[in-house]
């Protein structure tokens, strides 16, 4: 027997339906539905079956789901959910296709879920039941499709159940241990901490990008920094222009005099995480300096190395260079050294270690920045990305993100993305987002927290 849920959803709130009806009229997703189902079994409540334009469904047994006495035009009329197991335990290929108390019964069951994801608001009354998503990967996936009756993107999708414990687990299970373990402690912004030591994270990233699902991480923020980075780039007002703002509070005229950086036009990191990839070693000039040729290029050696000597064990990169601690206005937290592994099947994995991580806001983005980074550099060196691995020093909450964080840890978990590179024959500078497609994010909203500065 093979149990499939076949459901189409909003990917804002999860919503199927309202009024006892389908809130968007796409033929093309009902000829796909039709296509998927054909000659199977198809199980559904009573409200699904009277919201169906046609009945019964032809070329299919229909099967429904009420405590009525009687269902007209169904082939089979079951009135329990231990009726309705008896008898699909001998059916070859079983859809359950609605409503919402049939999905969260069977989504512990089914082998794979078929959902087409649209990307429009609409108002709903009944949602997909996602509790148990995260016992799901991403099998497959058509391309993005636009519907000229409805106006929106659409994508169809298939999941299928994984034996393993979802990648997000990590986060959130360090995000316990540090708000109930946590030493309280005083920090440099003032806000105060709690604070653990010495921690590691694993991700499995050859199929998909571990993007937290438990709140929305944004995908072209962290790739918009990530190419400011590996451009060598030092003058935040270029990420401002591309509506990245996560460096300001640290570029203000008042922030900079207050760090002693007087020199410095505002707006200016100083040589921080991309200038020092690309530039080690190099006297800093400011921002607006062409610095081409100019101190050790660590990205281009990294990716040099590991064409040439995949098994080395000197495939390593740093953001740190103590000569540079009072020219920058922070020192790094995160790159302090970055090694890169390659394995048999031509595999690459990442450990990254970080000497101060900010759980809440900023380690969420380096998940991310670092596995598209090991991604990026596996297509340049004709490798397959396998493993990220973060190991941490000072591993920290601010004392304001607490409650936040709890609100995060009720939440369930949705199955991660894939990323989708269109790269090929591009050097790192050429990069741009464009180049960049995240498919099938599902996450639960903005959880808002302030920065410490």
């Amino acid at each position: 027997m093979g149990i499939n849920i076949i459901v189409t959803f909003t990917t804002k709130g999860f919503g199927i339906g309202n009024d006892n009806k389908i809130p968007w009229n796409i033929k093309e997703d009902l000829k796909h539905f039709q296509e998927i189902t054909f000659g199977s079994t198809i199980v559904m409540g009573r409200k699904t079956w009277e919201s169906l334009p046609k009945r019964p469904l032809k070329n299919r047994k229909n099967v429904v789901l009420s405590s009525n006495e009687h269902v007209d035009g169904a082939d089979v009329h079951v009135k329990s959910f231990e009726e309705l197991d008896e008898l699909i335990k001998f059916e070859e290929n079983v859809f359950i296709i609605g409503g919402e108390s049939l999905y969260r019964y069977y989504l512990k069951l089914a082998d794979n879920v078929y959902a087409t994801l649209i990307e429009k608001d609409v108002a709903y009354d009944r949602r997909f039941p996602i509790d148990n998503m995260d016992m799901f990967d991403i099998d497959d996936f058509s391309p993005m499709n636009y519907s000229e009756e409805e106006k929106c993107n659409y994508r169809y999708m298939k999941y299928t159940r994984k034996s393993t414990q979802h990648g997000e687990h990590q986060y959130l299970n360090l995000v316990r241990d540090i708000i109930e373990n946590g030493q309280t402690r005083s920090d440099r912004t003032g806000v105060g901490t709690k604070s653990v030591f010495a921690r590691q994270i694993r991700f499995d990233i050859s199929k998909s990008i571990p993007i937290l699902t438990t709140k929305f991480v944004p995908f072209k923020l962290t790739i918009k920094e990530l190419l400011f980075f590996l451009r060598g780039e030092s003058d935040s007002k270029i990420l401002e222009s591309q509506g990245v703002n996560i460096w300001r509070d640290n570029t203000t005229r008042e922030f900079l005099d207050k760090r002693g950086l007087t020199q410095y036009t505002e707006g200016t990191l100083g040589p921080m995480y991309g200038f020092v990839w690309r530039h080690f070693g190099a006297d800093y000039e400011g921002s607006h300096v062409n610095y081409a040729n100019k101190g050790i290029d660590q990205i281009t050696n990294l990716i040099e190395g590991l064409k040439k000597d995949p098994y080395s064990r000197r495939h390593l990169l740093t953001t740190y260079c103590p000569s540079y601690n009072d020219q920058g206005v922070l020192i790094p937290c995160h790159g302090i050294v970055v090694q890169f592994h390659v394995e048999e099947q031509n595999q690459l994995s990442c450990h990254m270690y970080q000497r101060s991580m900010d759980t809440a806001l900023g380690c969420p983005i380096n998940i991310a920045s670092y596995s598209i980074l090991t991604h990026i550099i596996a297509k340049l060196c004709d490798l397959k990305p396998k493993e990220l691995v973060i190991s941490t020093g000072d591993t920290h909450v601010y004392l304001t993100h607490i409650e936040p964080l709890k609100e995060q840890l009720r939440r369930s978990l949705l199955p991660f993305p894939i990323l989708n590179m269109n790269i090929d024959k591009k050097s790192i500078d050429e990069l741009d987002v464009g180049d960049f497609e995240l498919i099938g994010y599902l996450h639960h909203p903005t959880i808002k927290m302030s920065m410490a500065v």
